[in-house]
C-alpha cells in the first residue's frame, strides 16, 4: 500500500492538463515500485523454437534452434519429410492450453502421440495468418512431446537466389520459400517460469535458459521473472495506496515510471486517464484522503514474445533487422557463432530506475 508522495510548488493557469484559477499545491504520487495484484490477462505464451531433427522419424539428432535446422536443410538442398521433436514441461495443467502455428496444410502435428487438428484462430486480432489447436486433452504433468512433420521442398529458383553466382540483393529480396519452419507458440491462462532466470548485464534486461508451465501468479513485482517472460497484450492490474491529502486541498498527479506501451488508469472505480505519451495521470477529482484503489489496464508489445532473444553479446537490440532473427551467412551444420541458446528479455511494467 506504500506510495511515494512528493510535494511541489503551487500551480497556476494550465500545465500539462492541470487547470487551476488560483495557486493550488501540487502533489505527485509515485506507485511504480512494489507488488501488483493481477486481476486478469488475455493470453500468456511459450514459444517452442528449438527441436531435434530426424529425416526418418526414428533417429533424432541434438537439439538445435529452428532457424539453424532450416539453414541446414537449405544447405543440404533437402527434399522430403522432416520430423521435428519439441519438448515442453508442465508442472500444473492450466484450464486453457492452445497451440498456435503459421502452418496448417504443410505440417502434421502430434502431442504425446495423438494427432491434433489445426483450424483458423478465433478472436484473431493480432493473429492473422495463424492457426490454432486445443491441446489441453492431450497434455500431462511432466514432460510433453510435440512432433511436427513437414514435407520440405524449395524450388530451383529459390536455391539459385540463395546460392547462385552473381545474384543481386534485389533478387534475393524477391525470393519466396516454398517451405519455412516456423516457431509454434503455446498459449493459455498459465504462468511461464524459469529456474535459471537472472539479471542481464544491460539495464533492465533479464536472461533465462529454459522454462516450464505452472499456475499463473496472482501477484507480481517483476513480470518477466514472475510468470510472464513472453507476455504481449493487455493485463489488468490493481494496487491500493494511501494519500494523505484529499482532492479539495491539492492537485494530484499519479505517476507511472517504468516501461510499457500504454496504461489506462482507473481510480476508485472511475476512469482517470491514460499514461503513454506522459508518465502521469491527473487524479485530482477522483482521489480521496486515505486509502485509494488504482486499477490499470497495462499494454505491452511483442518484443519479449518475438525477440530477438538469441543474439550473442547483445541482450537488447535497439536496431532490429531480419538479420537479428536469421543471422544469415553465419550458419554451419545448424549452428552459428553469433547465436546463443539463452533467451534475453526486457523488463516491462511499472518500476523506478533504482528498482
Amino acid at each position: 500500500k506504500s506510495a511515494k508522495i512528493f510535494g511541489a510548488g503551487g500551480v497556476g493557469g494550465k500545465e500539462n492538463g492541470l487547470k487551476a484559477e488560483q495557486k493550488t499545491p501540487l502533489q505527485t504520487i509515485e506507485i511504480a515500485d512494489g507488488e501488483y495484484e493481477i486481476e486478469s490477462f488475455g493470453e500468456n505464451y511459450l514459444p517452442l523454437d528449438f527441436a531435434q531433427m530426424s529425416l526418418d522419424g526414428v533417429n533424432y539428432g541434438e537439439k538445435l534452434p529452428l532457424i539453424g535446422i532450416f539453414q541446414k536443410l537449405l544447405s543440404m538442398r533437402y527434399e522430403g519429410e522432416v520430423y521435428l521433436k519439441k519438448k515442453f514441461e508442465i508442472r500444473e495443467i492450466p484450464s486453457v492450453l492452445k497451440l498456435y502455428s503459421e502452418e496448417k496444410d504443410r505440417m502434421q502435428a502430434y502431442v504425446n502421440g495423438r494427432k491434433i487438428t489445426l483450424k483458423n484462430a478465433e478472436n484473431s486480432a493480432g493473429k492473422d495468418g495463424f492457426f490454432e489447436a486445443d491441446i489441453l486433452p492431450y497434455v500431462k504433468n511432466g514432460e510433453n512431446e510435440l512432433i511436427e512433420i513437414y514435407r520440405f521442398h524449395q524450388s530451383e529458383e529459390t536455391y539459385y537466389a540463395l546460392f547462385g553466382d552473381g545474384v543481386t540483393e534485389g533478387l534475393r529480396n524477391c525470393m519466396r520459400y516454398e517451405t519455412f519452419i516456423e516457431t509454434v507458440f503455446l498459449s493459455g491462462n498459465f504462468g511461464v517460469f524459469s529456474e535459471n532466470v537472472r539479471n542481464g548485464r544491460e539495464k533492465n534486461t533479464r536472461l533465462a535458459d529454459s522454462f516450464y508451465i505452472a499456475a499463473a501468479p496472482k501477484k507480481a513485482r517483476d513480470f518477466v521473472t514472475e510468470g510472464f517472460p513472453f507476455f504481449a497484450g493487455k493485463m489488468r492490474l490493481k494496487k491500493t495506496f494511501v494519500c494523505e491529502n484529499g482532492k479539495k486541498k491539492h492537485s494530484t498527479r499519479l505517476t507511472f515510471s517504468g516501461r510499457y506501451h500504454w496504461a489506462d488508469v482507473y481510480i476508485n472505480g472511475k476512469f482517470a486517464g491514460s499514461a503513454g505519451f506522459e508518465d502521469f495521470v491527473d487524479v485530482s477529482d477522483l482521489i480521496v484522503a486515505g486509502e485509494n484503489v488504482a486499477e490499470i489496464d497495462l499494454y505491452t508489445g511483442n518484443r519479449n514474445l518475438l525477440g530477438p532473444h538469441h543474439i550473442k553479446g547483445a541482450e537488447e537490440e535497439l536496431s532490429v533487422s531480419p538479420y537479428s532473427f536469421e543471422l544469415n551467412g553465419t550458419w554451419k551444420d545448424g549452428k552459428s557463432e553469433e547465436f546463443t541458446n539463452r533467451y534475453s528479455f526486457v523488463r516491462f511494467g511499472f518500476f523506478s530506475e533504482t528498482n
